[in-house]
């Protein structure tokens, strides 16, 4: 089975190598927002038959996530790579903690996706970070909403060891304009990490939440609900009450 390559397969194969690991879901949001999913799943098939993709099952759900049991992450094969100018990777990623990693990411772009297509926000603007190039952060984000403006650094669930208060203070030294928004698997991870935190005096530029706090509220709404705690900016609308909150 051959199959002739068009400009969309290589905008997947970029998203695919930029996140390492992505849902069937995750693409149709990064390539199509979620407007043709079945045309998207039908194409990944294809390219899985035609030995552009890898496929795997997965089998260990995250607790937080609505997917089905059978839920597909595809990943790049050494064709894909070949055709594309990507690096060659030798690594095993499922069943590791930097496979949960690059999933989760991931389901966070698609949360601000998901807010730019209901028109609650514009001009929103993602760069995920390499680790090797900035091991202090994950992702940036802006976005508007009405006439603000809105930067942030993402941090997915960190290790709580002795040098994460430094490497995020580094962060915030280096971007004096953005807020960090921090996201844990756990409450107990976020709860430890926000007694670091607070001891930490770090509390004024960071904003704590969970997978699933972000994911049955809505991201951008946690956003700028705690953005008007920190910085007294009252939104031009009421925000609903949920379960994000600036440390402090």
């Amino acid at each position: 089975m051959a199959i002739e390559l068009n400009e969309r397969d290589y905008l997947i194969f970029k998203r695919v190598e930029e996140h390492r690991a992505l849902l069937e879901k995750h693409i149709s949001w990064l390539i199509c927002n979620d407007d043709h999913m079945a045309v998207i799943r039908n194409r990944l098939r294809k390219l899985y038959f035609c030995g552009y993709l890898l496929r795997d099952q997965h089998s260990e759900p995250l607790a937080w996530l609505e997917t089905p049991s059978t839920a597909f992450v595809y990943r790049l094969s050494s064709a894909a790579r070949s055709v594309s100018g990507c690096e060659q990777l030798d690594e095993d990623l499922l069943g590791s903690d930097e496979f949960a990693h690059y999933i989760e990411l991931a389901n966070l772009r698609t949360l601000f996706l998901r807010e730019m297509k209901a028109h609650r926000i514009s001009d929103c603007s993602w760069k995920t970070i390499e680790r090797l190039d900035a091991p202090n952060i994950d992702a940036t984000v802006s976005f508007n909403v009405c006439d603000k403006h809105y930067l942030f650094g993402v941090l997915n669930h960190p290790r709580l060891d002795d040098s994460l208060c430094d490497k995020i203070q580094s962060f915030l030294n280096q971007q004096v304009n953005y807020k960090l928004l921090i996201v844990s698997s756990e409450e107990s991870h976020q709860r430890a990490l926000r007694k670091m935190i607070n001891v930490s005096n770090l509390s004024g530029r960071c904003l704590l939440s969970t997978h699933r706090q972000l994911y049955k509220c809505g991201i951008v709404e946690a956003c700028l609900s705690s953005s008007a705690q920190l910085d007294q900016f009252i939104a031009p609308q009421p925000l609903s009450d949920f379960s994000f909150c600036a440390v402090g």
